[in-house]
C-alpha cells in the first residue's frame, strides 16, 4: 500500500526557480519504491506517493534533502546589476550573448532595471565566463559593457570574494 508524503521544496540558491523544483522532482521520480513525485503548481511543494515497504520515510527523506544539495552544487543562480547600457538593443545584446555561453541554462536583462539574471550549470561555466560575454558587447559609444557590485557578495571566478572597485567583467551579485 503506497503513502503520500508532502515536502516543501528548499532550495534557497534556487529561489523560486520552478526548473530546479522540477529538476528535484525528476530525481525523486527515479527512486525505487517512489511511485510518484509531484509538484504543485507554484513549484514550491512536492508530494511524493511511495511505498514504505520498499523505501522508508527516513530513507526518502535523506534522499529528498540529498538530492536538493546536489542540485544547489551543480545549478547556480545569480542576479547582477549592469552598467553601461544605454539602450534596450544593448541590453538585448548583452542576453543573446549570456545566453550562448555553453553552460548558460537561461538569462534575461532588464534595461529598466539594469541587471541581469543568470542560472547556469556550475559544471560547465561559471560567473567569469558571463563577465566576459557582458565584456565583449560594446554599448553606444564603444564603451564595453560592465558588472557591478551594489551590495552582496562578489565573486572574481575564483569563488573567493573580489576586491577592489568594479573592474570591468567582474561580477556583483545584488542584495537578496
Amino acid at each position: 500500500m503506497n503513502h503520500s508524503f508532502d515536502l516543501p521544496v528548499l532550495m534557497p540558491d534556487a529561489g523560486d526557480c520552478t526548473a530546479c523544483a522540477e529538476r528535484l522532482r525528476s530525481r525523486l521520480g527515479v527512486v525505487d519504491g517512489i511511485a510518484a513525485a509531484e509538484l504543485d503548481q507554484a513549484g514550491r511543494r512536492l508530494t511524493v506517493t511511495y511505498d514504505p515497504a520498499v523505501v522508508p520515510l527516513s530513507v526518502l527523506e535523506d534522499h529528498a534533502r540529498e538530492s536538493g544539495l546536489a542540485l544547489q552544487q551543480q545549478f547556480r543562480h545569480a542576479t547582477l546589476r549592469l552598467e553601461g547600457l544605454d539602450c534596450p538593443e544593448c541590453a538585448g545584446a548583452v542576453e543573446h550573448g549570456v545566453t550562448h555561453i555553453p553552460g548558460v541554462l537561461s538569462a534575461s536583462v532588464s534595461f529598466a532595471a539594469g541587471s541581469l539574471y543568470v542560472e547556469y550549470d556550475a559544471g560547465t561555466t561559471d560567473l567569469s565566463r558571463v563577465a566576459e560575454a557582458v565584456g565583449r558587447n560594446r554599448v553606444p559609444g564603444g564603451r564595453p559593457g560592465r558588472l557591478v557590485q551594489r551590495g552582496g557578495r562578489a565573486c572574481r571566478g575564483d569563488g573567493l570574494p573580489g576586491r577592489g572597485e568594479g573592474d570591468r567583467g567582474r561580477l556583483r551579485s545584488l542584495p537578496a
